[in-house]
């Protein structure tokens, strides 16, 4: 019997981290919710949603039909759901899963930001995302690259949360994760092959996000992916 897979992040961290990161948005957060949510149109998937915390961006666009987040942490969907709760939004549901075990599905519109650097198989994770949407589909991948500097984010959002008292754990959670997770902190070209690998066309792509520290890549699913051409 072969030995199971590790995650590259493992569950008890997301359990720790849920309720901090679901309390606390800073404006580097903030500045690409706001950005992805004008993008959005139709129905919207977004893969390893946390808490939901794009989908009050996402409410004033009224281009958007229907918004389903997508996330494997027990209690990040929990509180995602008190917050869709809150909203009131008939539009708006959040569902426990892993990415992998998604059906196919014909949605308009694909994010996942900050989720990459937790898959164990990105490659793998990204032709799903691609089974999950419809022909010409937009989709926004953002997540960190080898420039991040934690300390430095974290440096700068200290002063508007001074008197926050989950703070010291948000902070705590985002350096382990920072740690963990730096192994899939890969180039933003590595993003890119694995991308059009996967059946997908760049559009645009840019690191301007978290001081440089987060790679956006905004790519089109295709019609074929590269592997089915020729019959593999």
């Amino acid at each position: 019997m072969s030995t199971p897979i590790e995650p590259v992040i493992a569950q008890d961290i997301w359990s720790h981290y849920a309720i901090s990161f679901s309390r606390i948005t800073t404006r580097h957060q903030s500045a690409l919710y706001r950005d992805v949510a004008a993008l959005a149109q139709g129905s919207v998937m977004d893969f390893g949603c946390g808490p939901a915390k794009l989908a009050p961006y996402l409410a004033s666009n009224t281009a958007v039909t229907r918004y389903q987040g997508i996330d494997a942490c027990p209690l990040m969907i929990q509180l995602g759901q008190q917050l869709l709760d809150e909203m009131a939004d008939s539009r708006f549901a959040i569902l426990q899963s892993s990415i992998e075990a998604l059906p196919d599905g014909a949605c308009d519109f694909g994010v996942s930001i900050n989720s990459y650097y937790a898959w164990k198989d990105p490659t793998v994770v990204l032709e799903k995302i691609n089974d999950c949407l419809a022909a010409g589909a937009d989709f926004i991948l953002a997540t960190p690259n080898a420039r991040l500097d934690m300390d430095r984010l974290m440096q700068d959002t200290w002063p508007d949360f001074l008197l926050n008292p989950d703070f010291s754990k948000f902070r705590q959670c985002n350096d382990q994760l920072a740690q963990n997770g730096a192994q899939n902190f890969v180039s933003i070209d590595t993003l890119i092959s694995q991308l059009r690998s996967a059946g997908f066309e760049i559009l645009n792509c840019h690191g301007r996000y978290f001081d440089g520290g987060l790679s956006y890549v905004h790519a089109k699913k295709g019609h074929i992916r590269k592997r089915e051409v020729g019959g593999h």
